[in-house]
């Protein structure tokens, strides 16, 4: 009996031994099972890829709160789109020293730079400007330009029935000219060959009586032709200019009577006469008005135009 019972506590014990073995096994199996669900069969669980290929599908498509950030693609960009100036490479056929039409390199545009792009600034007199941005290897140089500026437009001067025109050329330092002409229209008869001497004493005879022409005809009001060109400098303060010109001004009087078909008229003087000229201008957005005053003739002169 005793032999017996030994026997039987080894056989118990191999058991026991292979149980204990058969645990883990068990265990995990179970835990595969939960995940997939109770309502999948046998066969669909032998059709399902492999534990590996399944975990890495899920990390690419399952965007669920249970997948750590980390193992999601990280959000795209969207970046913004900006204006890129046309890049414009440097001409090989001007030098540094070149002052001809591609005025740049005589601004101190670099030659040594690969490409240019265009862009513009405000002068102190609230021009627009033009200027250049040359770049190579990351770096970059500025070059401000400086274009010709220019006005023209129209005048009158007071109360001698004239008008003119005039223009300026230059920013800070500008050149101003200017002409004037007489806009009166004579009808009258001019005889350009005799002066009104000629016919003073001459007589004539009317119903038997003697009359001399200035007894016949009266003397009218004298007929002036007037016409002035101006040249000169000024300078600018801020879009205020002020200018000094000289100029030439011609004068031609007639002589004016009156006969019993019109008006007659004779030579009276020619004289030309070099005369000064002072004024101011000012810019107002793209308009400039002008006022001249000369004190030799004793003529004021007003004019506006556009400025460029």
């Amino acid at each position: 009996m005793l032999t017996y019972h030994i026997h039987l506590n080894k056989k118990t014990m191999k058991k026991l031994l292979l149980f204990l073995t058969l645990v883990p096994s068990l265990s995990i199996g179970q835990v595969s099972n939960w995940r997939q669900g109770s309502n999948n069969s046998s066969s669909q669980s032998n059709s399902t890829p492999p534990p590996s290929s399944t975990n890495n599908t899920n990390r690419s498509v399952d965007r669920s709160p249970q997948i750590s950030n980390w193992r999601q693609d990280p959000p795209s960009r969207q970046t913004q789109n900006y204006y890129t100036p046309p890049r414009r490479p440097l001409s090989p056929f001007y030098s540094p020293n070149y002052f001809g039409p591609n005025r740049w390199f005589g601004w101190g545009a670099p030659m040594y730079f690969d490409y240019w792009t265009p862009s513009f600034y405000y002068n102190n007199w609230g021009y627009r400007e033009p200027a250049r941005i040359y770049y190579r290897e990351g770096r970059q140089d500025t070059v401000r330009g400086r274009k010709v500026h220019f006005s023209f437009g129209f005048q009158t001067t007071a109360f001698k029935d004239q008008v003119g025109g005039w223009f300026t050329i230059g920013d800070r330092t500008y050149f101003i000219g200017e002409f004037n002409v007489t806009i009166n229209r004579d009808d009258s008869y001019f005889v350009s060959n005799k002066t009104i001497w000629n016919y003073y004493n001459d007589v004539m005879i009317v119903n038997g009586t003697r009359f001399t022409i200035n007894q016949l005809f009266p003397l009218q009001k004298d007929v002036e032709r007037n016409n002035s060109y101006y040249v000169g400098l000024g300078r600018k303060i801020k879009r205020t200019g002020f200018h000094f010109m000289v100029g030439l001004d011609n004068t031609n009087l007639r002589y004016r009577y009156k006969d019993d078909i019109g008006f007659i008229t004779f030579p009276k003087s020619d004289k030309k006469m070099f005369t000064v000229k002072v004024g101011a201008l000012r810019d107002i957005g793209i308009f400039t008005v002008k006022l001249d005053v000369d004190p030799v003739t004793r003529r004021v002169t007003a004019g506006t135009g556009l400025n460029f």
